[in-house]
């Protein structure tokens, strides 16, 4: 690892310090370290959306709401934790996990970085593709938009990126992707062939 990045991935842990106790058990559980996790993330998401859409609050509020509580857990959680933890609880294991968590999440920044970095490029580069991928990407939102429900759009999008960590690590995506395989071949494929024998 460059000196740079080393750099970079002491500025993150540095800045999950006061949260490391908090964050750890946080991380197991998005990576579905136990059978039931993803189903509590489900549940959780499900829960909070379902108070929302049962309460009727406006988006104004709904913002409002999450940076007051961004704001007290920023300040309260570190005091509380510091003062229930003891120095002694942090073990090797737990600062292990902290490094790779760190890690992913630099690894994230960076793609994002990159991503933006490539988009603004392509203004100047291709500005004819920029200007269509642009705005097809603005109308379909907008179409999504029109057509469905925002809180179950924000409901899908939040439950998915908060269930991918724990179904890229299990490798969910591959088994999906082997069980389409394996129906194509034994039932879409066969069919197809004799459809077109028939022709």
């Amino acid at each position: 690892m460059s000196l740079k990045k080393e750099l970079k991935l002491q500025e993150v842990k540095n800045k999950l310090e006061n949260w490391k106790e908090i964050i750890i058990p946080l991380y197991k559980i998005l990576i579905w370290e136990k059978q039931w996790h993803p189903f509590a993330i489900a549940g959780v998401t499900t829960s909070i959306f379902l108070f929302i859409w049962l309460s009727d609050m406006s988006v104004l509020t709904i913002f409002s709401l999450l940076g007051l509580i961004i704001t007290v857990s920023d300040y309260l959680v570190p005091i509380i934790v510091s003062s229930l933890m003891k120095p002694d609880s942090w073990t090797p294991q737990k600062e292990a996990l902290l490094d790779t968590l760190c890690g992913e999440i630099l690894i994230i920044k960076m793609k994002i970085e990159l991503d933006c970095s490539t988009y603004c490029k392509l203004r100047e580069s291709h500005p004819k593709m920029y200007v269509t991928l642009t705005a097809f990407a603005l109308g379909m939102l907008a179409w999504f938009g029109n057509i469905f429900n925002n809180l179950l759009i924000a409901y899908l999008l939040v439950t998915s990126i908060l269930l991918l960590p724990g179904a890229e690590r299990t490798k969910v995506y591959s088994h999906i992707h082997e069980i389409q395989n394996r129906i194509f071949k034994e039932y879409v494929n066969p069919r197809f062939q004799a459809t077109k024998k028939e022709e």
